[in-house]
């Protein structure tokens, strides 16, 4: 599991160095679900924190945030690879501009 979360952090290094914010969102969903398996509570709530304020910069609609909100609250037993928790389509480019993310997410 702690592979995944590197996985994940890598895959966020690249999605934010090329500001594909909407990648950036899903990867952070899929990471706190990652850090909330691992009994991470505060990574993946730092992870879902990070995914809504991605959203809410970018205009995204009510329903982005609480996908992430049912991910947070949602028990993370059977988790896959990230490609396969990936289910749903990102719903458009990466068009809303450049962005930093204000939280860093690394390994302990």
């Amino acid at each position: 599991m702690r592979s995944r979360s590197g996985e994940a952090i890598g895959a966020l290094d690249i999605f934010t160095r090329f500001e594909l914010v909407w990648s950036q969102a899903e990867t952070l969903r899929i990471l706190g679900r990652v850090y909330h398996a691992l009994d991470e509570r505060a990574r993946a709530d730092a992870a879902f924190d990070a995914a809504i304020e991605i959203y809410r910069r970018c205009g995204a609609g009510q329903p982005w945030i609480d996908r992430i909100e049912k991910a947070r609250q949602t028990s993370p037993k059977g988790l896959s690879t990230p490609a396969e928790q990936h289910t749903e389509n990102n719903g458009g480019s990466d068009a809303c501009g450049p962005q930093k993310l204000s939280t860093r997410l690394e390994m302990g």
